[in-house]
């Protein structure tokens, strides 16, 4: 395992790469969503009080905050690995719910991805103040805004090519892949 301690470059990698994952939920819930679910019929009201659901984690934050802060002991990256887990699991469960038929549960697993997102943001942000020296902080700040802007340009331009060519549930498929390929640099990573 790299000790980031010792090597400020991972720490910087370690840190864009977990918000990558942000990046993409964020085009999901602003652009993704709103296309897919108007051209299944569902109302514009709807489909913003979905995306909202799906964005809803991330304004209860402190609630994930609190319990990653509660179970300490077990250390950030088993956090961000639940989250990640949670958030890639949730998203490949879409593709099997369609959503004019079954839209609560469809929100539902949408939240639980976003839920995962915040378990696995409350825990990187902890992790990146207790592993940083103070001087390093505005450059893992910017390592962590540039990876969620990698994660928001790259997913605009990939999804979108992928909704056109093999339909939406292959977005969410890819969404879920591309979440759990985040964990590849907290797995190499000693806490």
């Amino acid at each position: 395992l790299i000790d980031i301690t010792k090597n400020k470059f991972f720490k910087y990698i370690l840190f864009g790469g977990l918000y990558f994952s942000e990046g993409l939920k964020y085009i999901i819930a602003i652009l993704i969503l709103p296309i897919y679910l108007t051209e299944e019929g569902i109302s514009l009201p709807i489909v913003t009080l979905t995306s909202a659901i799906f964005l809803l984690p991330m304004t209860i934050k402190f609630i994930w905050g609190g319990i990653v802060d509660y179970y300490i002991k077990y250390g950030r990256k088993k956090f961000i690995i639940f989250g990640a887990l949670l958030s890639s699991i949730s998203l490949i469960l879409v593709t099997i719910i369609n959503p004019k038929e079954y839209l609560i549960i469809f929100a539902l697993l949408l939240f639980i991805a976003g839920m995962g997102v915040g378990f696995f943001d409350v825990s990187a942000d902890a992790w990146a103040i207790e592993i940083s020296k103070y001087e390093e902080r505005g450059k893992i700040n910017g390592a962590m805004v540039t990876g969620h802007t990698i994660g928001a340009s790259s997913s605009a331009i990939l999804l979108s090519f992928l909704a056109e060519s093999y339909g939406f549930n292959s977005i969410f498929i890819m969404a879920g892949i591309m979440v759990l390929l985040t964990l590849i640099i907290p797995l190499i990573i000693k806490e």
